[in-house]
């Protein structure tokens, strides 16, 4: 199957500053297991440290594989859909329509069995997206929607 373009997933500023935060908190707490095992502190059980820092390491590394593992991919068949360690995959035959928010430009993709996804790609790949998906899926019908003014 040849793989054609790719979109990185745009988690947003707050998203990605909470992913940066929880990095953090996991190098702190890597470092502070070290020391603990290393004997900077009279441990009762090494074995705590031990469990931390392997904890630690766990979300370390997936926030990182979230991070920097997250696309969508336009292939032959189907648009792959990538969060870090976990695929999905949307066939372009089971795709009904492509929605966009007029106010905020974001993407809703309707199947044809009612599953709505929102596509998280930053505002520049957006147009590129929607024209992609154009292409190969036969009859998508592409709209655009205004949500209703809340009241106040």
């Amino acid at each position: 199957m040849k793989k054609d373009k790719t979109f990185g997933m745009y988690f947003g500023v707050w998203k990605t500053v909470v992913l940066a935060i929880v990095l953090v908190g996991v190098l702190a707490l890597i470092a502070l297991d070290i020391a603990m095992l290393a004997g900077a502190t009279k441990l009762n059980s090494p074995a705590v440290a031990g469990v931390s820092l392997a904890a630690a390491v766990i979300v370390g590394v997936m926030a990182c594989v979230v991070l920097f593992n997250s696309y969508y991919r336009l292939d032959d068949e189907q648009l792959v859909v990538m969060l870090g360690v976990f695929k999905d995959k949307v066939r372009y035959d089971n795709m009904r329509t492509l929605k966009q928010n007029a106010d905020t430009g974001e993407l809703f993709l309707i199947t044809k069995d009612d599953m709505c996804l929102r596509l998280n790609v930053s505002p520049a790949s957006r147009e590129q997206l929607s024209e992609g998906l154009a292409k190969r899926v036969e009859g998508l019908a592409i709209e655009t929607f205004v949500l209703p003014k809340r009241k106040k």
